[in-house]
């Protein structure tokens, strides 16, 4: 077959040639650019021993111990959190205080939940009214507003209901 890769080609063999010598040279600077990354990547074959190997024996503080402590003796540690948030202590207003406990409780001398009476820090503002809660349907005299539509067992006199026995 005739072609560029045919040494004994008439037509071909210059071009091939020049194809050969491309490729030649393209390996040599392949293999100078791997032993070049050879040499410089490896301290063995640069330095002619390692000097990041791992020594195994335990040495003294003494002993100098190559790569196996940190010098910190050029950078010492600096607390720059407590140099430059210097901790002054919580300061209590007792005014701010008693205003949120009065937004809280709104004048209420019970916990709302538990209905305990509160001893602890009480309100001193007058007990808030509010004009939704305040009506007749939402709360009446004998019982607030949590307890509406509560029947009262003292006042039935005798249950109606088909289902419950006379």
């Amino acid at each position: 077959v005739d072609s560029v890769y045919n040494p004994e080609s008439a037509v071909y063999a210059e071009l091939g040639s020049t194809i050969q010598q491309k490729l030649a040279a393209k390996a040599s600077k392949s293999a100078a650019r791997t032993a070049a990354l050879t040499r410089l990547g490896s301290a063995q074959a640069r330095l002619g021993y390692n000097p990041f190997h791992h020594n195994t024996n335990v040495l003294a503080p003494s002993e100098t111990k190559v790569f196996q402590s940190k010098n910190n003796a050029a950078k010492p540690y600096l607390d720059t959190h407590s140099r430059l948030f210097v901790d002054e202590g919580i300061a209590i207003n007792e005014n701010r205080t008693q205003k949120l406990r009065n937004e809280t409780l709104a004048g209420k001398d019970w916990n709302i939940c538990t209905g305990t009476k509160i001893t602890t820090l009480p309100s001193t503002v007058p007990f808030r009214n509010d004009k939704m809660q305040s009506h007749p349907s939402q709360a009446t005299m004998q019982r607030g507003r949590n307890m509406q539509g509560f029947l009262d067992l003292s006042q039935v006199t005798r249950c109606t209901s088909p289902f419950l026995p006379p």
